[in-house]
């Protein structure tokens, strides 16, 4: 439903989302029904159909989208047991600053704003990397970063 970010850091936080290793994500479900209480009545919480217009208010158009090729069990040396890194989305200056690279994963850029619009919405900013996708780099336009993030193959 939503993740949680608890920073003693702020607005700097907000530049470089969860790589600060002191920072604390909480994921938020339908069943946690006392926080979203909470949350609500402090009025830290939108209900989907204000959120939904928020976020079409304010579309952010994506300039460039670089995949490069992930997949745990695949390469020189897979791992012979179930494994799951846990990736968390960062920002950098430089297009080319994947910080796994998995035995020459495939670089590729999508020039296809049809593409893109279809890969966009999947792209999430915290996920266990237990299976195929790819890691993404992602500029936004009007931004001098890239944001990195992860598209999985299957959602």
């Amino acid at each position: 439903l939503a993740v949680l970010m608890f920073t003693a850091e702020g607005e700097s936080d907000l530049d470089f989302f969860a790589w600060h290793p002191n920072n604390s994500l909480v994921h938020l479900y339908e069943s946690d029904e006392k926080t979203l209480r909470y949350l609500r009545g402090q009025g830290l919480w939108f209900d989907g159909e204000t959120a939904a217009l928020t976020a079409a208010s304010d579309p952010k158009e994506v300039e460039r989208l670089i995949l490069q090729e992930y997949d745990p069990y695949l390469g020189i040396n897979p791992p012979t047991f179930p494994q799951a890194l846990y990736f968390m989305s960062y920002r950098s200056l430089r297009r080319d600053n994947f910080r796994i690279k998995k035995d020459f994963g495939k670089i590729d850029e999508v020039r296809d704003p049809k593409k893109r619009a279809v890969m966009v919405p999947r792209l999430r900013s915290v996920a266990f990397l237990s299976g195929p996708g790819h890691l993404a780099a992602v500029k936004y336009a009007g931004d001098d970063h890239w944001v990195y993030q992860f598209l999985p193959e299957e959602d």
